[in-house]
């Protein structure tokens, strides 16, 4: 944020902010099970839609940051770690 910020190249631009690795929504949720030690059972639903069938893919590509300078310096798994612990703090739950 602070690069956007201060950087006058970033000016009236849009960034995407990760890693620059690609994961599913099925890798995000087998990690948030094992860092909160859920028993939760995922489960693979049919899609509800013709748009649905074909499962869309996206991942950050971060290369317009790193020309500012920027450099990921947060794992996605500490990532994930922190915002579990953030929310567990908000609402107050062990």
């Amino acid at each position: 944020m602070e690069l956007c910020l201060i950087n006058p190249r970033a000016a009236e631009e849009v960034f995407n902010v990760g890693t620059g690795v690609e994961r599913s929504i099925r890798q995000v949720a087998e990690e948030i099970k094992k860092l909160t030690n859920s028993d939760s059972k995922l489960l693979l639903l049919p899609p509800r839609s013709e748009a649905e069938l074909e499962p869309m893919r996206s991942y950050p590509d971060i290369s317009k940051l790193k020309k500012l300078g920027y450099e990921p310096t947060v794992s996605f798994e500490e990532g994930l770690r922190r915002t579990i612990s953030w929310v567990k703090e908000v609402m107050d739950c062990s």
